[in-house]
Formats: structure tokens, C-alpha cells, sequence
């Protein structure tokens, strides 16, 4: 851990001085008022860089691109430029903090980084874009957010005047789900699908294209939508057609199946009928799935009522009764359950009891090599009153971390080691 947070510390200085050296001139405003100032005065649009301290394409496009001169020409001549620091660090001065609460209402539009944000001068947001970018490649984009005729906004505008054809609709509904603009994103999808998908036949709509329209807004789709019908029919075709995993046919229909007879009709109940919702899905589908999906949905309204310990239990019951997925992906969906959920709330002894159980497969599955699972399972044993197997296990979980120069693991297995051996609580 130390030797990261020593890199980290030699490259601070270079992101807090490199707008002094850049070609690109960026804004000093000291919030977004500011800037739409700025930007209102100027008569020029926005450009926003959310970026981080830790993120290396972050860096590599702030010394390579934004200083390549001809694109911070354009960027000096087109844009307010504004660069936000998303992460806090102990290093932040004033500038940055005074930041920090733009930068929270921006976090949405960034599930990666860098990400750039696009708006008008009076503010309206225009799109947003991410990732690296060499500075051929930004300019293209840069470029495309000015066009008055293929920038995002245009393109909004061309849909409410119906001036789109298929291709252009079904990349604006794609471009406004990018931007995390739903309510648009799944207006142009309503038009896209009434157009281009409810009126085509299901063979045709059996290809990769038409699943990423399907699994995109899936929320748009319900049982009488013919595809619908045909995935639940012929799961395993459609499977190979989508180009997916086994069962990812099952998992969308699921989704509807659930939605539409269990979540549109708890939404605000107290204490739901959970027979009389398992005997509707049957009526209409069958008794398995109807039992697997009402079990799915009392775990869920379990934990969201904070009911952990009965929570808990129904997903014991979910894995004895289906098995549980012995794949990578499969056991670490249940050992995060375990920790997240049981580690951290459940104190009934026979349900910690049933969760060692299962730790204790997952780990032999897997010749006790994960460090993360092992803690897991000692965290557990710890929790469960057996302190000096709890030890030993976390012991383990130490050596291998340490074999792996895991740092950070080994700082925190140390730390919950010494706290086991004095007797203190671990789940606070």
C-alpha cells in the first residue's frame, strides 16, 4: 500500500500544475455559476473533464492530447474548458474542494473515467463522451458537438420534427442512454420499437443488433411483445442466436415476469400476499418458475426491509433448492451475499451456522487459494463465537495476500487480526 500511495503522491503535483503548461487553456472559475458566467459572457460552450487522481488514462490525456497544439487551439477558440476532480485526496487545496459539490451531482454522468461532459452557454446539457482519446480522435469529437446539424441537441431536435430514419433513431435512443438522459433515451426507444420492432417478424429480430436493442430497454417490453413470447418459448435458441450465456434468455424473461406481476404489485403494500402473487405467475406460466421468482422476490424485500436474518435464511433455502452456481461468478455472488448481508447483520446462530456451511464449500471448491473468501469465511467463524479457527483462517488469508503483495489486504488482514485476538467486534 505504501509503495502505491507514493506514486500517487509524485503524480499529484503533476495534475495540480500541468494546467499551468498545457496548450489547452482551462477555466478558473471556482464553481459551475461561475462558469455559466463565463460561458454566457464568452457566448462559447462547455466542456467539463471529470477525472481522478488514481486514473492513468486521466493523466496520459491531460500531458499528451490537451497540450497537442492544434487541438488546444480549437479547444481555446470553441470552449469554456473546465477540468473537475471527481476523488478527494489529502492533498486537495481550496480550488478543488470548492468543487466538491458539483462534482457530486456530476457523478451520475461518470461511471468511468475520464468522462467530458458537453452543455450550451446558458447551461443546457449536450451529451457527455469518455474514455481515452488520441488528440486526432478528440477533435472528431470536439468537432461533432459543435455541428449544428449532428450534435447531440440537433439530433433531439430532428426526432421531434420526425426527421430521423432507423439508423439515426436507434443511435440517438443508444447516445441518450449513454448520457444517462432516460426520459429521451427511452422516448426515441418507444418510437424506434413501435416503427422497427413490433412490426417486424421474430426470426428477423433473432440477431445480436436486435438483442441490444431488447436488453437495453428491456423496460419498454412486456408479454404481448411477440419477442418476448418467442425468447420464453425457446430459451436456449435464442440464447445461441443472441451470441450469449446459457440462461441469459431466462434472466430477461425473468426480469419480466417479476416486474410485472410482483414489483408493480408490492410496490407500496406493508406485507404482501406472496401466495396469491405465486398462484398469479402460475396461472399464467408454471409452478417452478412461480416458486422461483416469489423466492427471489421475498430475499429482496427482505433485505430492503432490513429483515436480514430472514433474508438470510430464504437464500440458504434458494441455494439448496437450486444449487448454488459453482462458477468464478457463481461463487463470488454468494460470498459477497455472505459478507455484505450475514457477516455484517445477521446474528441468528443458525443461520451463521448454514453460512459456514457454505463458506466452507466455496473454499474447497477453490483449494483455499482466494484470500478474499477465506476472510470472508474466517469473518463469519469469528462472528459465530469460534475465535481461534477464525485466527487460523484469517491467518491464511494473510499469507496468500502477502505472497501476492497485495498491500492494501495486508494492511486490513493484519488489522482484523489483531482485533481478533483482543476479542473486538470486526462488523462494526
Amino acid at each position: 500500500m505504501k509503495k502505491i500511495v507514493l506514486i500517487l503522491c509524485l503524480l499529484s503535483p503533476v495534475v495540480v500544475h500541468a494546467q499551468k503548461d498545457s496548450g489547452t487553456e482551462f477555466s478558473k472559475a471556482r464553481n459551475w455559476r461561475e462558469v455559466l458566467t463565463e460561458a454566457s459572457a464568452a457566448g462559447k460552450p462547455i466542456f467539463v473533464d471529470l477525472f481522478t487522481t488514481w486514473c492513468p488514462p486521466c493523466l496520459k490525456i491531460e500531458k499528451e492530447v490537451f497540450t497537442e497544439p492544434e487541438l488546444a487551439h480549437f479547444m481555446n477558440a470553441n470552449f469554456i474548458n473546465v477540468r473537475v476532480q471527481m476523488d478527494t485526496t489529502d492533498k486537495d487545496n481550496d480550488y478543488v474542494k470548492g468543487w466538491r459539490q458539483d462534482a457530486a451531482k456530476w457523478a451520475k454522468y461518470a461511471p468511468t473515467f475520464p468522462t467530458f461532459l458537453f452543455y450550451t452557454a446558458d447551461g443546457q446539457y449536450s451529451g457527455r463522451e469518455g474514455g481515452y482519446h488520441t488528440a486526432d480522435d478528440f477533435l472528431v469529437l470536439l468537432k461533432k458537438a459543435l455541428d449544428p446539424q449532428g450534435n447531440y441537441l440537433a439530433e433531439i431536435a430532428a426526432f421531434k420534427e420526425d426527421k430521423l430514419d432507423k439508423p439515426q433513431l436507434l443511435e440517438l435512443a443508444y447516445r441518450a442512454k449513454s448520457n444517462k438522459d432516460d426520459s429521451i433515451a427511452n422516448e426515441v426507444a418507444k418510437v424506434y420499437k413501435a416503427r422497427y420492432v413490433d412490426t417486424l417478424p421474430v426470426d428477423s429480430l433473432l440477431n445480436k443488433e436486435a438483442d441490444r436493442f431488447h436488453s437495453t430497454f428491456i423496460k419498454l417490453f412486456n408479454f404481448n411483445d411477440k419477442i418476448i413470447q418467442y425468447i420464453y418459448s425457446h430459451q436456449a435458441i435464442a440464447d445461441v442466436r443472441f451470441g450469449r450465456w446459457p440462461k441469459y434468455s431466462r434472466n430477461l424473461t425473468d426480469f419480466v415476469i417479476s416486474r410485472d406481476y410482483i414489483n408493480n404489485q408490492i410496490s407500496g403494500l406493508s406485507t404482501p400476499d406472496w401466495n396469491n402473487i405465486e398462484r398469479s405467475i402460475a396461472k399464467d406460466f408454471d409452478h417452478q418458475i412461480a416458486k422461483r421468482l416469489v423466492l427471489d422476490a421475498r430475499i429482496n424485500w427482505s433485505y430492503q426491509h432490513q429483515d436480514y436474518n430472514e433474508g438470510a435464511r430464504l437464500a440458504f433455502i434458494k441455494l439448496e433448492k437450486y444449487c448454488m452456481d459453482t462458477t468464478l461468478m457463481g461463487r463470488v455472488e454468494v460470498n459477497n451475499m455472505m459478507y455484505e448481508v450475514v457477516f455484517k447483520y445477521v446474528d441468528d446462530p443458525k443461520v451463521l451456522k448454514k453460512a459456514l456451511y457454505f463458506m466452507k464449500q466455496i473454499n474447497e471448491m477453490e483449494n483455499n487459494t482466494s484470500h478474499g473468501h477465506l476472510d470472508t469465511y474466517a469473518s463469519i467463524l469469528y462472528k459465530a463465537g469460534d475465535r481461534d479457527r477464525a485466527i487460523s483462517i484469517e491467518n491464511k488469508a494473510l499469507k496468500i495476500a502477502m505472497q501476492k503483495n497485495d498491500h492494501k489486504n495486508i494492511k486490513f488482514y493484519s488489522d482484523i487480526i489483531s482485533r481478533m485476538e483482543k476479542g473486538l467486534p470486526i462488523w462494526k
